[in-house]
């Protein structure tokens, strides 16, 4: 029985929203010889048609999914993409397999096996982590080397591939004094309670704050009737804290607590009061890296400039990106990896 990775499925209906749209088109065009007043015969041969084909892209946009199927009995694994009543399928067999390669093209994602002959099977998505995720259960299964061009051109053995940071052996030294703006907790040699606080309003966002403020404060004081003015008001309200407050009061609220030890991560984020909860077991952590924009791993949120990405098995997160300078990103880094991993004098 082969395993299949779903990666757009039309049994969860993921295609809907995108499908909304042009249904939503199509059946304005067909009522509206009915619904505007005008004769029928005057306007229905016009937009009859062309409701009919906007209903149609809306089945074709519905139908669409695809999926990888990794076929154990056969060996193989194939690429299927099917259109309504329609599909095809690209496949590659185990032993005709290379590698897996992992490239970005454009906002794109892509990773390709590569054949010794026949056609190279391709899957694109706009998604870095799932894209990486596809790739590691591809190569495993084919058993060939993963080679991540995004990361600039690093290769993973299939036996590589899923190993932890504890099972790779590597140490990292306690790192000195905590910088300024972080707090540090020492509960021994390997356990740590770290507070990175909140920045507080960025410089850089107060002009929108003030604008949002400005806008607010003209709204309240002009004089309107009661209708257009608690309108134009709660307009107001909408446009600046959606558009204007959301994005400064995000990074204002934004504080993590990590706990450190040999056992593993237990992180937690809160914005706007709200706080998620975050483990990591030591056997499950995977990647531990400092990463700044431009790397692949690095995702882009409230704050845009660097961070410590945590890799899990099948989960990913980044910490730390709010922090002021990328020195306290490296010493952070440097305090996670030595409280996971120990060192050479104290394993």
């Amino acid at each position: 029985m082969g395993k299949r990775l779903t990666l757009d499925s039309k049994n969860s209906w993921s295609n809907l929203p995108y499908a909304a749209l042009p249904a939503a088109v199509g059946l304005s065009l067909i009522a509206f010889p009915w619904v505007s007043g005008v004769e029928p015969s005057m306007t229905a041969p016009i937009m009859l048609p062309f409701g009919v084909v906007w209903l149609v892209a809306a089945v074709c946009i519905n139908g669409y999914h695809s999926e990888l199927i990794l076929d154990e009995d056969e060996a193989q694994v194939s690429y299927r993409t099917s259109l309504v009543l329609h599909s095809w399928a690209n496949t590659v067999y185990r032993d005709d397999a290379e590698s897996v390669v992992l490239s970005k093209d454009g906002t794109r994602h892509q990773f390709l096996v590569k054949t010794v002959e026949g056609e190279d099977l391709s899957v694109t998505t706009f998604d870095y982590w799932r894209a990486r995720e596809w790739s590691e259960q591809v190569a495993s299964f084919l058993e060939v080397p993963l080679v991540d061009e995004c990361r600039g051109e690093e290769e993973s053995s299939p036996e590589n591939l899923h190993r932890s940071l504890l099972e790779r052996g590597e140490c990292a030294a306690r790192p000195d004094d905590t910088p300024p703006g972080l707090e540090a907790h020492w509960e021994g040699e390997r356990r740590v309670k770290l507070t990175l606080p909140s920045r507080g309003l960025l410089p850089s966002a107060r002009p929108r704050v003030a604008f949002g403020a400005a806008l607010l404060l003209v709204f309240l004081v002009l004089p309107l009737s009661s209708v257009w003015y608690w309108s134009l008001l709660l307009a107001a309200v909408v446009v600046s804290t959606v558009f204007l407050w959301a994005r400064p009061l995000a990074q204002a609220t934004h504080y993590e607590e990590i706990e450190a030890s040999k056992h593993g991560l237990l992180v937690r984020v809160s914005n706007f009061g709200r706080t998620k909860k975050y483990s990591y077991s030591q056997n499950d952590l995977r990647s531990l890296e400092a990463v700044k924009e431009g790397d692949a791993r690095f995702e882009k949120g409230t704050f845009e400039r660097h961070g410590v990405c945590i890799e899990g098995l099948g989960k990913h997160l980044q910490v730390g990106s709010h922090l002021q300078t990328w020195e306290q990103v490296e010493w952070l880094h440097q305090t996670l990896r030595h409280c996971l991993l120990g060192d050479s004098e104290n394993p």
